[in-house]
């Protein structure tokens, strides 16, 4: 698991890596732990690095934890993004860019060990989780987590992902139960993950590609019960 901390406060910085290491240690997990000072170091290193796991710090210099997580969001949605800040008003902000959790400084290990569990649980979830689709005489492995929705027409489904749509002949209540939890039903013919969704309309989700999911009136409050625990839940 590759994580990130980018923090201006250079004794803040080494008490959050001590304390995840400290963490990982006891979790008996591979990780890597990666630090910066400033949001325009973080940003130049990760256009070539990829992370897992990101604790941004809110208050920063030129560029805020803020301005950053709204750059990682324009092409990576996966990132779990934990916000620091002395400041509680400043944690409504983090929501326009799909916030993993917030921190109040200074950061208490009681508060950080349950965002550290849940973090994980996902990242080794998001390992295992895959649709195994049969193109002509291949099969393709498909990460779940890179999945944005799948539509159907008659019995074939169309799975929209980073890379493209992929056909496969398979009902969508076959589809229902076999994607993680984190795939809700928001309409007859569609799945959508809830992770792409940057926020629910009246009749439709949009999603951080810019594109829009149908929600029917009778999927409507699952989705919105759904969505609110899939962030509330730590």
């Amino acid at each position: 698991m590759r994580i990130a901390i980018c923090e201006d406060e250079e004794k803040m910085q080494t008490d959050l890596k001590g304390l995840i290491t400290t963490w990982a240690k006891s979790k008996e997990t591979n990780t890597e732990i990666k630090c910066y000072s400033t949001g325009e170091d973080f940003v130049s290193d990760w256009s070539e690095t990829y992370f897992d796991l990101a604790f941004l710090d809110i208050e920063m210099g030129k560029l805020s934890g803020l301005d950053v997580a709204e750059l990682i969001r324009k092409s990576d949605q996966n990132m779990l993004i934990v916000f620091a800040t002395n400041h509680r008003q400043h944690a409504l902000k983090g929501y326009d860019v799909n916030a993993f959790h917030f921190l109040i400084k200074p950061i208490q290990e009681e508060l950080l060990l349950p965002v550290l569990n849940k973090a994980y649980s996902i990242w080794e979830s998001s390992q295992n989780e895959y649709l195994l689709i049969s193109s002509g005489s291949e099969q393709i492995k498909i990460l779940c987590r890179d999945i944005s929705s799948i539509s159907q027409y008659n019995q074939m489904a169309k799975v929209n992902t980073n890379d493209g749509v992929h056909d496969y002949r398979i009902t969508m209540d076959e589809l229902e139960k076999t994607l993680p939890k984190y795939f809700v039903r928001c309409h007859r013919s569609y799945l959508v993950n809830l992770n792409k969704v940057d926020r629910i309309l009246k009749d439709d989700l949009l999603l951080y590609d810019g594109s829009r999911v149908p929600v029917s009136r009778s999927n409507a409050k699952q989705v919105k019960d759904a969505f609110a625990r899939l962030y509330t839940e730590i």
